[in-house]
């Protein structure tokens, strides 16, 4: 526990009842136990920032004002921004499972069953040109184009080691391949640096069924009528046999 360095709440809500109240807080930072790199890492998130106040004349006198927990924090200019969020925040989140066609689980996790470690979906790669969320890479040449979209990348190797990546894209060129990842690294990406990829899916029961072959552990509901059947009325050439409209 520390005694609070200058920092500047931008904005805060408080309030009774069971809303979010949400607050942010903008200061220099000075103490030796936190890192700039660690921020950039995203090591602080989701940690719990207690707020105390203490007579500073009689420290045995004190009160716990709030406990929240940090969102995100971002770092620039010397200066630190960190979002606090109540405990009421988690209502914000989504609860059980929503009824919807595409499928909501991901490739390898238990409830898709696709075996990750099969060296059809999944390979080792090792960054050889790099830009900002853009790079090429060896190791990937047997891959057709589009293959590892929507994947995962795991760093293995390099200062972003141990962080995980969303594939929006997958070239081949040559062979070597172009992969383009949906946001910029925390941490500059190095010629070098090794990552794991695993295959994209686009959670569509057609490319479940024609890339994985698991189109019996589907999870979503690809025969939910859309809004087109709800508003659509008979017409004289229809067929109205019983029959599953799948996609």
């Amino acid at each position: 526990m520390r005694a609070a360095d200058r920092h500047e709440r931008q904005r805060g809500e408080h309030g009774l009842g069971p809303f979010r109240r949400q607050c942010l807080v903008e200061g220099a930072l000075s103490s030796v136990a936190i890192d700039r790199a660690d921020i950039e890492r995203g090591l602080y998130d989701g940690a719990t920032v207690e707020t105390w106040l203490v007579n500073w004349s009689a420290s045995q006198e004190y009160v716990l004002l709030r406990r929240s927990t940090v969102g995100k924090i971002t770092y620039a200019q010397g200066k630190f921004t960190a979002e606090l969020k109540s405990s009421a925040a988690t209502l914000d989140k989504i609860h059980g499972r929503r009824v919807m066609r595409n499928c909501d689980a991901e490739v390898g996790d238990q409830r898709c069953g696709v075996n990750a470690s099969d060296p059809r979906y999944a390979a080792m790669g090792t960054a050889i040109e790099v830009g900002d969320a853009t790079f090429m890479a060896s190791g990937l040449g047997s891959f057709q184009s589009g293959w590892f979209a929507n994947g995962r990348l795991n760093w293995v190797g390099g200062t972003n080691a141990g962080k995980t990546a969303v594939v929006v894209s997958h070239v081949l060129i040559g062979g070597t391949v172009r992969i383009g990842l949906r946001d910029i690294p925390d941490a500059s990406m190095a010629v070098g640096d090794t990552f794991r990829v695993i295959a994209g899916c686009d959670k569509s029961f057609a490319q479940c069924k024609a890339k994985f072959g698991n189109g019996l552990n589907y999870r979503g509901f690809p025969h939910l009528p859309g809004n087109d059947a709800a508003y659509a009325y008979a017409g004289a050439n229809d067929e109205f046999d019983g029959g599953a409209l799948v996609p």
